[in-house]
């Protein structure tokens, strides 16, 4: 029977963090780009009767005020003539827009150009003004328009990305954390994962069980390490090719391997690597076998006080060319539930320093009896959280591991 992953993420954990609305600020710096000075004259007399908080610079260029655009604090309003020594017409608009991203563009032109001010807001302007047709109310109120408009802008295109990100990290996080495929209804697997401090970037973190026809159920826990889409689609490949290879009946020992010359051919440079712990549980869970490449080892959860199981760690796939990962047996003798984590869950600090192992054996021998079980990773995380004193910095994927008592056995 497959289990459904029950964690303690909410959809907004995985989802970016739109930024909240402030208010605007006030309009401060102007740049007048204005080659004619009896036009540059007439455009800061207006300014200075409409808009006097302003402070206004004048360049006559574009090479001019695409320098300054590099060099300076950028300005709220680019006020634009057309007409410069070195560049003619509505080309001039993008450039400008691609110097001042974050500025508002006001396009001068003549009485027989207004066609040109209406291209001009077609190539990324927010407005323009006819020369001779203005007065210092109107050019004020057009700055504030032409600002206010650039903020909408602005507003939608994030608000476009973050929906794109939302659902670029939902197919992500389907490919990372599938559901366990556990055919017979012997295991009972639950699943956990929180996103770290940075909630808009999915890390390489990733999971998956599989019980074969011999009964034995397999599990892989790894991370890609760093984060944002890349890691997390490099994840993705290593949890479906390790489903593949488990599926196609490959020799446990080879695959750890195998995943280590796929990241190889598949990371987009030679520091990337990922850590990953194979285990191997025989049908009757008194046995299991262990691979481990630089990940950290189970922690058992039985009555007793938890034990983390003394596990020989290789280097992470990505580390030395044609490594091999040997089998390591652990006579579990019942002691379950098993705890397996990656990284982000020990990474947090408390008040001595990093939690660590120890530290995370003092918070599951304190959440073990606390609650319902099936609420167990959620406490751990949510412990660990407390001690750290905020979110955990990275990413956390969690899998509790038990024989069902009112399944099937061997």
């Amino acid at each position: 029977m497959t289990q459904r992953p029950t964690s303690p993420r909410s959809r907004d954990d995985l989802e970016p963090v739109l930024p909240a609305a402030v208010p605007e600020p006030a309009v401060g710096r102007l740049l007048l780009v204005e080659d004619d000075d009896g036009d540059a004259f007439l455009v800061t007399e207006l300014l200075s009767l409409g808009s006097p908080q302003l402070e206004v610079a004048r360049v006559t260029s574009l090479a001019e005020a695409e320098h300054r655009l590099r060099t300076r604090p950028l300005p709220d309003v680019v006020v634009l003539d057309l007409g410069l020594p070195d560049a003619e017409g509505v080309q001039i608009v993008p450039r400008i827009v691609t110097a001042a991203p974050t500025a508002a563009v006001l396009v001068l032109t003549g009485l027989s150009d207004e066609g040109r001010g209406t291209a001009a807001v077609a190539n990324g302007a927010q407005d323009y003004l006819v020369k001779g047709q203005v007065d210092e109310r109107a050019l004020a109120r057009a700055i504030r328009y032409a600002v206010g408009r650039k903020r909408v802008e602005d507003s939608a295109r994030r608000q476009v990305e973050w929906e794109l990100q939302r659902l670029q990290n939902v197919r992500l996080e389907r490919g990372l954390l599938p559901r366990p495929w556990v055919a017979t209804g012997s295991w009972q697997v639950r699943t956990g994962y929180r996103p770290g401090q940075n909630r808009s970037l999915l890390g390489g973190d990733f999971f998956d069980v599989v019980e074969g026809a011999d009964g034995c159920l397999q599990i892989i826990i790894g991370d890609v390490a760093g984060h944002g889409p890349d890691e997390a689609a490099l994840g993705v490949l290593l949890r479906a090719a390790w489903r593949a290879l488990v599926l196609a009946e490959t020799p446990p020992g080879a695959v750890l391997p195998l995943l280590a010359r796929l990241l190889e051919s598949e990371r987009a440079g030679v520091e990337v690597f990922a850590t990953a712990l194979h285990l191997v549980l025989d049908p009757d869970g008194r046995t299991a076998q262990v691979f481990n490449a630089g990940h950290p080892p189970p922690i058992s959860v039985p009555a007793a006080p938890a034990q983390v199981w003394t596990v020989e760690s290789g280097p992470p796939m990505g580390v030395v060319d044609r490594w091999s990962w040997p089998a390591q047996q652990l006579d579990l003798g019942g002691r379950f539930p098993l705890l397996l984590f990656t990284d982000g869950l020990i990474e947090g600090r408390d008040g001595a320093g990093r939690l660590g192992e120890d530290g995370l054996l003092d918070v599951v021998h304190a959440e073990h009896h606390a609650g319902p079980p099936e609420r167990l990773i959620d406490r751990l995380i949510r412990r660990a959280e407390l001690a750290h004193g905020d979110a955990l910095p990275d990413d956390v994927a969690v899998l509790v591991v038990e024989p069902r008592p009112d399944g099937p056995r061997p």
